[in-house]
């Protein structure tokens, strides 16, 4: 699950905070279709968005 909890411009985000980053993307063509309009909207503003992500495994 991921919450989106805000939005910044990219310049605003200190590059030491690329140290380590965590990239998150949709991995089956049915989880493409929400997830792309996201990517496409803060690419072209140059925003970065703020988000918490919740991640489980099925152990």
């Amino acid at each position: 699950m991921i919450e989106v909890v805000g939005f910044v411009d990219a310049d605003d985000v200190d590059p030491l905070l690329y140290a380590r980053p965590y990239w998150v993307g949709a991995h089956s063509p049915g989880a493409q279709k929400p997830y792309a309009p996201l990517v496409e909207a803060l690419a072209r503003s140059g925003r970065l968005a703020v988000c918490k992500v919740a991640l489980r495994s099925l152990l």
